[in-house]
């Protein structure tokens, strides 16, 4: 709700008034003070009517241009809200504020240049915690007040307030990796192979680490969930290393906590190397940059801040995959296929080239492997999208489940046994960020 508070304004002049002179009673002020204050009760009539206006505009089917609605605030923080006003016009509505709450929110939802002016006010906000932090001299700081996103000058990059670690994050990475033994003890002829993504959890990332209090990092994540899988044979675990600020970033967005394409075949070159797979002559290394392309991750959202960069590919070839989808024939996989406001509906930028988020239970067919040729089942959370590829050269099948991403998207599975269990898989891949591993066994209780 946008409140104004408009003060009647006193001018005293201490100007002398010239010999003879005299003020009558209520003179009207000069002609340019008389404009100057029509134009401010237009300006601030239509701001407070604005709402209102773009309500009945959007009632009446009156096209308007995004920029001038709250349209083009929809891939902002705290942007467009479903609200249900009528479901809640009643006297238990009213009662737990719910009425007043989706009144709020309609409002916001109509006001003009919506994106324009939360994206201006965090920069306003940045500009004076900038001035107050060179006193100070902190290597990061906060994009607006209350963000949990913070700013990185030396490297110009986005990183989150780091989370802390606690008893409850160890017990669930132990009960995840209690449910990955469990599987493999009833699978002794599978593989199973789990990769912690380590993201921005990592204190090479960002100085805040070193600011803060037992922070949650991806090498504490990987040291308990290593410690619960030793033992079974058949189980494997990998995670990234980095060392220093540079090359973590040579191979994760400065804007987002994905990798790049250099990230997943970094990521791709230890499962490789730890299991044998034979696909490295189809997969390149060279980096080739993708033109007139600029990525926008999720933190240019969440801070308020629009840091761009810039987008490369990897010189691979997966021009033997076939993608089935639950419904729908074959069709060839189109690598090359990039996912921004027109793929996605969102005018935010999200996907460089390797994400391409098919549907939940997707089967990648490897037309030069043999008919006979192993299969193997890669359950994953968003990491997922950028590796299937990658894997599925060794395999003549790759089935896909989306069971560990916790933002509710896909449907899980009913268990991870009836998953591991609907085909003979010789490797199955569990590839996930920390964070949803350690929040898997809460989310879905009965998985395991």
């Amino acid at each position: 709700m946008i409140r104004a508070n408009v003060h009647e304004a006193h001018i005293v002049s201490s100007a002398p008034a010239e010999s003879g002179a005299t003020a009558a009673p209520g003179a009207s002020a000069a002609p340019g003070m008389r404009m100057r204050n029509i134009v401010i009760t237009v300006v601030l009539c239509l701001f407070m009517a604005g709402p209102a206006l773009l309500y009945g505009a959007s009632i009446a089917g009156v096209q308007l241009p995004t920029w001038f609605t709250a349209e083009d605030a929809r891939w902002l923080s705290g942007a467009v809200k479903n609200v249900d006003v009528a479901g809640n016009l009643n006297v238990e509505g009213f009662a737990s504020k719910d009425l007043q709450h989706a009144i709020e929110d309609t409002v916001g939802n109509h006001v003009p240049v919506k994106a324009h002016a939360l994206l201006g006010n965090a920069s306003l906000q940045r500009t004076g915690i900038a001035a107050s932090n060179a006193l100070f001299s902190w290597p990061c700081y906060p994009t607006h007040f209350g963000s949990t996103t913070l700013y990185l000058p030396a490297s110009d990059a986005l990183s989150p307030l780091p989370d802390a670690a606690s008893e409850e994050a160890s017990v669930g990475l132990r009960s995840f990796a209690a449910g990955i033994v469990d599987a493999a003890q009833r699978h002794q002829d599978v593989r199973f192979c789990v990769l912690m993504v380590p993201g921005h959890r990592t204190p090479a990332v960002s100085p805040a680490y070193d600011l803060s209090s037992n922070p949650l990092t991806a090498s504490w994540c990987f040291s308990i969930l290593e410690e619960a899988l030793a033992g079974q044979d058949n189980v494997l675990a990998l995670t990234q290393e980095y060392s220093s600020e540079d090359a973590y970033y040579d191979e994760y967005f400065r804007t987002d906590h994905h990798w790049k394409a250099s990230g997943a075949l970094s990521a791709y070159r230890l499962v490789e190397d730890a299991l044998g797979l034979k696909a490295t002559s189809a997969i390149g290394g060279e980096r080739i940059p993708i033109e007139n392309y600029r990525f926008f991750g999720s933190r240019t959202r969440t801070g308020l801040m629009m840091v761009s960069e810039d987008v490369f590919d990897t010189n691979s070839d997966f021009s033997q995959l076939q993608v089935k989808e639950p419904e729908g024939d074959p069709y060839p996989y189109n690598h090359d296929r990039f996912l921004d406001d027109a793929g996605n509906g969102r005018q935010y930028r999200f996907h460089d080239s390797y994400y391409d988020f098919l549907p939940n239970k997707t089967v990648f067919v490897n037309e030069g492997a043999p008919e006979d040729g192993p299969k193997a089942l890669v359950v994953t959370d968003s990491f997922g999208g950028d590796i299937e590829p990658m894997l599925a050269l060794s395999y003549r099948e790759t089935h896909v489940a989306f069971d560990l991403a916790s933002n509710g998207y896909w449907e899980k599975a009913a268990s991870f046994e009836q998953l591991v269990g609907e085909r003979e898989y010789r490797d199955v891949f569990i590839v996930a960020s920390p964070t949803d591993m350690i929040s898997l066994v809460d989310d879905a209780p009965g998985y395991f």
